[in-house]
């Protein structure tokens, strides 16, 4: 069986991406709560590093990454917020 070697790089990319959410989940985002006196400092639900780790487990890692920047791009003082679920893939399963 060969393996094709975009698919492979793009989970490569894929998991590589999650582990630094989780990173920032477990550790920044803490921190960020603690200084900041807020539960949650994001405007959006689900947060915005929640949306990304769903948007990498959902998508190939270009449309994730797309998805990811727009969405963080989107999350600032003067947004509306409220809840902005990850779009389905496109693929059928």
């Amino acid at each position: 069986m060969q393996v094709n070697p975009i698919s492979f790089i793009d989970k490569i990319l894929r998991v590589l991406a999650q582990g630094a959410i989780w990173i920032y989940q477990i550790v920044l985002a803490p921190l960020m709560r603690f200084f900041a006196f807020t539960p949650s400092p994001c405007r959006y639900h689900p947060t915005c590093s929640a949306y990304a780790k769903e948007a990498f487990q959902v998508h190939s890692f270009m449309m994730a990454l797309g998805l990811s920047v727009r969405r963080f791009l989107r999350c600032h003082p003067f947004a509306t917020g409220g809840f902005d679920p990850v779009p389905p893939s496109g693929k059928r399963k």
